[in-house]
């Protein structure tokens, strides 16, 4: 009996499978306004398919205090479930600050994977675990965790927790805009 119901449980397992490996609940064509918190700042950001499971990413923020963060790459997009996403990313990163001498900042590459799933409706949680590969630092390993509430299908609001990388324990707003 139970290789029978185990036997029955997998083949309706294999039949499902390739509906939901399709089934992408999340958005990969927007713009973005980034609000660091302590330091302060503004950022935009932006992510485009660019494949049904590749897309591109572009970031900049600054403090205004001669200081920028600049970050443009390349990622994949792998469904789990209907409700959760995997993400893997390949970044390169020029970032400007006080301990930085070169006039270009200094450049550096990010490896990260990220993971995402829908709690309920209008309730999204994720986090991202990576590593910056810094000539000088050798690397720094990057941990963070975000919260987005999607009250409209125009917009979405988040808190982004660095907990360790670039911005250790930086909180970030954000406020996310679907292009298509």
């Amino acid at each position: 009996m139970y290789k029978a119901v185990t036997s029955l449980l997998l083949t309706f397992v294999y039949i499902i499978a390739p509906v939901t490996a399709h089934a992408n609940n999340f958005n990969y064509n927007y713009g973005e306004v980034l609000v660091p918190i302590n330091p302060g700042g503004l950022g935009l950001g932006g992510s485009m398919l660019i494949h049904q499971n590749a897309h591109i990413v572009a970031e900049a923020r600054s403090a205004f205090e001669n200081d920028w963060l600049i970050t443009a790459g390349a990622g994949f997009n792998a469904p789990i479930s209907q409700f959760a996403d995997l993400r893997g990313y390949l970044k390169i990163h020029s970032q400007k600050n006080k301990e930085t001498t070169n006039t270009f900042g200094r450049f550096f590459t990010e490896l990260s994977l990220d993971a995402s799933t829908w709690v309920n409706p209008v309730s999204e949680v994720g986090a991202s675990v990576g590593s910056y590969l810094i000539s000088d630092d050798d690397k720094k390993l990057k941990l963070q965790t975000y919260y987005r509430f999607h009250p409209t299908p125009t917009f979405s609001f988040a808190a982004i927790l660095n907990i360790s990388g670039l911005e250790d324990g930086q909180i970030m707003l954000s406020a996310r805009y679907p292009l298509g």
